[in-house]
């Protein structure tokens, strides 16, 4: 293929550029569209940090998958709740391959409509603006 860089990037931003609408959430197995807006790596790196501080401050919201507790559905619901209160969250898991952690944050981030912002470890962090509009990224980001 004698495309340039330039142009493989354009048609790779055409491929996969977000949709207008606005995201749905729901619970019962409905279809899911990705949020209306990807995050940037500013706005990525701003949420990395606000989490770090808020870790650091013991006030994280986290919910732990592999609780006993959750079947798939109170999972979701516990995930759509805590996104709605605190927009940011963090999702504990115990899996040890990289590899299914990396899928599950997907998989999360596409059934509650929200963006995955990392994933580390046995960690995900995941976000999604409520209408209340909770954290400011263009603040956190410096724009």
């Amino acid at each position: 293929t004698g495309a340039t860089r330039m142009q493989r990037v354009q048609r790779s931003r055409k491929l996969h550029s977000p949709c207008s609408c606005p995201p749905m959430r729901a619970v019962d197995g409905e279809d899911f569209q990705a949020a209306e807006k990807k995050l940037s790596g500013r706005e990525r790196r701003a949420l990395r940090a606000y989490a770090a501080r808020l870790k650091a401050a013991k006030i994280m919201p986290t919910v732990r998958a592999d609780d006993p507790r959750y079947d798939a559905k109170s999972l979701l619901l516990a995930l759509e709740n805590a996104l709605t209160k605190h927009e940011l969250i963090v999702v504990h898991t115990e899996e040890l391959n990289k590899k299914s952690v990396k899928e599950m944050g997907a998989s999360l981030a596409k059934l509650t409509g929200a963006e995955l912002v990392q994933d580390l470890g046995k960690t995900v962090l995941l976000f999604r603006p409520s209408e209340r509009r909770l954290l400011d990224l263009d603040a956190m980001s410096g724009r």
